[in-house]
C-alpha cells in the first residue's frame, strides 16, 4: 500500500490536470478517427479490436484521475489534521513543562 502511494505522489508529479486533459482529448480524437474509419464499413476484428482497447483506455483514465483527485483531497485533509494535531501537542507539551517547572519550584520552597 505504501508502495502504491508513493507511484501515486510520482505520477502527480509527473502529469498535472492540464496534461491530463491534452492526454485524454489526444485519445478522444483516437477514438473518433478509428470509428469514423470503422463506420465505412469492412472493418477487420483486430481494428475493432483496437477500438474497443482506446475506449476502455479512455474509461480507465477517467477512473483513475478521478481516484487520483480523490487520494489527493485526502491527502491533504490528513495534512492539514496533522498540522492541527502537532499544534495541540505543541501546546501539550509547554503546558506540561510548565507544569513540571511549578511543581519542582513548589519542592524547592517546601524544602527550604
Amino acid at each position: 500500500m505504501e508502495k502504491n502511494k508513493k507511484d501515486i505522489n510520482k505520477t502527480l508529479k509527473k502529469m498535472d490536470e492540464l496534461d491530463l486533459i491534452v492526454r485524454k482529448n489526444q485519445l478522444n480524437i483516437l477514438i473518433l478517427k478509428a470509428s469514423y474509419e470503422c463506420s465505412k464499413g469492412n472493418t477487420s476484428k483486430s481494428k475493432l479490436n483496437a477500438l474497443e482497447v482506446l475506449k476502455d483506455t479512455l474509461l480507465l483514465i477517467h477512473e483513475l484521475s478521478e481516484e487520483v483527485r480523490s487520494l489527493t483531497s485526502d491527502i491533504r485533509k490528513l495534512n492539514l489534521h496533522n498540522a492541527i494535531a502537532d499544534q495541540k501537542n505543541k501546546k501539550l507539551l509547554e503546558d506540561f513543562n510548565h507544569y513540571k517547572a511549578s511543581l519542582i519550584k513548589a519542592e524547592n520552597e517546601a524544602t527550604k
